[in-house]
């Protein structure tokens, strides 16, 4: 039930028509609510785990995307929140939602983190990269490259010769992917950032 609801999109109420139709069985709505909801609670320490790999990963990148919510007191019956997703360079995954797009959210997950973190130039991320802090920005390359890419097309010609330097580096990317190399580093190489 829970793979249908969260993996596939399929509502709780499709569901409970399909156990209907297909197996003759009528199971209401609010108890398949109750059991996607206790089946989400028996999740939350697979989360933390995810989280604490994410978060000790040698970089982790974090980005943001809105969605609609379900919003009883909102005149509209939505409201807009905001989840936030974590990648760590070990392929470790972990999302994080806030009813709004305030840089408390990414704050309070990595502010403890020390190590590389790399994210758009989103102003919630500022207070996360003061001078001694341990954490290192890293610049998104396609956020970068607009700005020299919009000059260019303004008519500044120094933005051409930018924009060639990042041509190159993306050949050298391609060719790296099409060789199967990876960035993954060995633990025997790379010193792991503490968490705490």
């Amino acid at each position: 039930m829970l793979v249908s609801r969260f993996k596939d999109g399929l509502p709780i109420n499709r569901q409970a028509a399909i156990y209907e139709k297909r197996y003759g069985v009528r199971i209401a709505t609010s108890t398949l609510g109750a059991w996607s909801a206790g089946g989400a609670d028996l999740m939350i320490p697979l989360v933390d785990l995810l989280k604490d790999f994410t978060l000790r990963d040698f970089t982790v990148q974090t980005d943001h995307t809105r969605m609609r919510v379900l919003d009883p007191d909102d005149p509209r019956g939505i409201k807009r929140g905001h989840i936030w997703l974590y990648v760590g360079d070990g392929q470790h995954v972990f999302a994080d939602y806030t009813p709004d797009w305030s840089g408390a959210g990414p704050q309070a997950i990595l502010m403890e983190r020390r190590g590389c973190i790399q994210a758009d130039g989103y102003a919630g991320y500022d207070t996360l990269f003061k001078p001694g802090c341990g954490r290192t920005e890293v610049a998104c390359w396609m956020h970068a490259r607009r700005g020299f890419e919009k000059a260019f097309r303004a008519g500044d010609l120094r933005g051409g010769s930018i924009l060639a330097l990042v041509q190159q580096l993306y050949a050298v990317e391609g060719a790296a992917k099409e060789s199967g190399a990876t960035a993954r580093r060995s633990a025997d190489t790379q010193e792991r950032p503490s968490q705490r």
